[in-house]
């Protein structure tokens, strides 16, 4: 088999539909649908039986909720495809997208192969093109280049952070597993790139991961355990790829920083103020070690991040000199 494709299902009754049809609609046949209903309470457990009953390349488990990080994770126990993707239970994919995928895979014998995705208002249809697969421009990435995209600033990070726009090969997955909580996609793919050799990009112009922006999604509530959680995830990724992957670690202490930096701003006024304090007290030590002794971290970096953080005077200041 080609391909698994797996989806983590959550009170997604009113969506799932228009997820299923549009990889259902692809035109690239050899897949299993692996559906990992997370013990929701809407009817969206029904649905993926119902589907099921009618093609026998879905896979559904139902499972008690442990967050789409848990539900990830069960999926990819159940793989078999020579590649893996993810598509979130909202969202919907262009019918050639996972033949563009893997034909670039197969073309380029990659281990990661990305996309660019459009983001859709509620209600909005999905353009209707046409892609000539086999004349895609693709362009191989060092990983260098894609550690520093993937934390770098928010103009450029979210493509290469993403789990939904891309296909991986399985036989390098290596036990690398979802975190339950935070920022769950960087966290993966921080981990699984450490072991591919070869990466490559599909050309900017093709869309074809449809990220519908829908105002009740937890991406959309600024306040949130969520984005607490995240300052979380940023500090157990610093460390790790300080350790297996030290090349990059500096792009990943310095987003690190940045995320310390501006969770103490944002949350200075809010009930999450404590639990961020105390997030950056457990970690502060050995992450300023890390910091500090970083050599490809300039001095200058240094001393301003330092700066900013002992000094949130001279932070606010940076921010409302840039528009923030």
């Amino acid at each position: 088999m080609k391909l698994s494709i797996i989806v983590p299902v959550y009170n997604s009754e009113q969506y799932l539909k228009q997820t299923i049809n549009s990889i259902q609609s692809q035109t690239m046949s050899d897949y299993e649908l692996i559906l990992i209903d997370d013990g929701g309470f809407d009817q969206s457990s029904k649905l993926c039986d119902e589907y099921a009953k009618t093609d026998a390349r879905i896979i559904v488990v139902h499972q008690t909720n442990k967050g789409i990080g848990g539900a990830r994770n069960q999926g990819l126990k159940l793989i078999s495809g020579e590649y893996f993707g993810f598509v979130d239970n909202d969202d919907i994919i262009h019918p050639q997208m996972y033949e563009a995928l893997t034909g670039a895979a197969e073309k380029e014998n990659s281990d990661v192969v990305m996309s660019y995705e459009k983001k859709l208002n509620e209600n909005e249809p999905m353009p209707d093109i046409r892609f000539d697969t086999t004349s895609i421009q693709v362009t191989k990435i060092d990983l260098d280049t894609v550690y520093m995209n993937m934390f770098s600033n928010s103009d450029t990070d979210g493509p290469y952070m993403a789990v939904w726009n891309k296909i991986y090969r399985s036989s390098i997955l290596k036990g690398v597993q979802f975190p339950l909580s935070g920022s769950e996609d960087v966290a993966f793919n921080s981990r699984f790139f450490v072991n591919t050799k070869s990466f490559v990009r599909l050309a900017q112009d093709i869309n074809l991961y449809y990220w519908v922006q829908r105002s009740s999604s937890e991406w959309h509530n600024q306040f949130s355990n969520y984005q607490v959680n995240t300052l979380k995830t940023y500090f157990i990724m610093s460390e790790e790829i300080s350790r297996n992957a030290p090349q990059y670690s500096h792009y990943a202490l310095i987003k690190t920083f940045r995320k310390i930096l501006s969770s103490r701003y944002t949350y200075r006024k809010t009930k999450y103020r404590a639990a961020i304090k105390e997030i950056i007290k457990e970690n502060k030590k050995s992450f300023f070690v890390c910091f500090r002794k970083n050599k490809s971290i300039s001095k200058a970096n240094k001393f301003v991040y330092m700066m900013c953080y002992y000094c949130p005077v001279f932070y606010t200041a940076f921010r409302l000199m840039n528009g923030g």
